[in-house]
């Protein structure tokens, strides 16, 4: 309940001074600020539930998230094979973001670029392959481009191949959502087509009308009349 405490000391260094970076300092924000640390009743009743709530949300969710480095879980005490992979491994995915972002901008500076493409220019960046082909004698570069010229035709073959697969795979889900859409359609025409040959009440005088009819009728019909009505 202290409105001063900070958890990081560089907290006033990163936000400033200026309602636009500061949320603390905003006008809105402040009177709710100033409520929220005032000790009433309100508190035990609502805010202290909600914070204890939203704690165990956040930990039940950590608690999912990490199930597999958690007693009882896969890599917890993993076989000496994968504590060898594990140990491996860095703790962060910055490689991943980096790709990432890389083909992100690819994309987006050379648009008329395929992905297959886009995605062998990410690799040649990362894996630094030209300044590794830069740094090799001369008769291993030209092994190199020999062999990548010799393969152009198969790559283009295999892309090709793979094109056609994608749109293949385009065009059948294209068909099931025509289909799905045709189905929804015909299901909606179907109950219109059912409630417009269903009689509805809609005056009082109708209902009193129907309620002489059924009281006309034997008791089985006027059961089973009634049910129908209610269904």
């Amino acid at each position: 309940m202290n409105p001063d405490l900070q958890t990081f000391p560089s907290e006033h260094r990163l936000y400033g001074e200026s309602p636009k970076t500061n949320h603390r300092i905003k006008k809105d924000y402040t009177a709710v600020r100033k409520w929220l640390f005032t000790c009433d009743d309100f508190d035990g009743k609502e805010l202290y539930p909600r914070v204890a709530a939203a704690a165990k949300s956040m930990l039940d969710k950590l608690v999912a998230y990490k199930a597999d480095q958690l007693p009882g879980g896969k890599y917890w005490n993993p076989d000496e094979t994968t504590r060898g992979i594990l140990l491996k491994l860095k703790p962060h995915n910055d490689a991943c973001e980096s790709a990432l972002g890389t083909n992100d901008w690819i994309s987006r500076s050379l648009q008329n670029l395929c992905q297959q493409t886009q995605s062998t220019l990410v690799e040649v960046s990362h894996n630094k392959t030209i300044q590794w082909l830069q740094s090799q004698e001369s008769s291993v570069k030209a092994k190199v481009i020999t062999l990548a010229s010799t393969s152009r035709r198969s790559v283009q073959q295999n892309r090709k191949k793979t094109q056609q697969q994608i749109s293949e795979k385009r065009l059948q889900l294209r068909r099931e959502a025509v289909m799905k859409s045709q189905q929804k359609v015909e299901k909606r025409n179907e109950q219109k087509q059912r409630l417009e040959k269903e009689y509805l009440i809609q005056t009082v005088q109708e209902l009193d009308k129907q309620v002489e009819e059924i009281e006309t009728l034997p008791i089985s019909e006027k059961d089973k009349l009634i049910r129908n009505l209610v269904n």
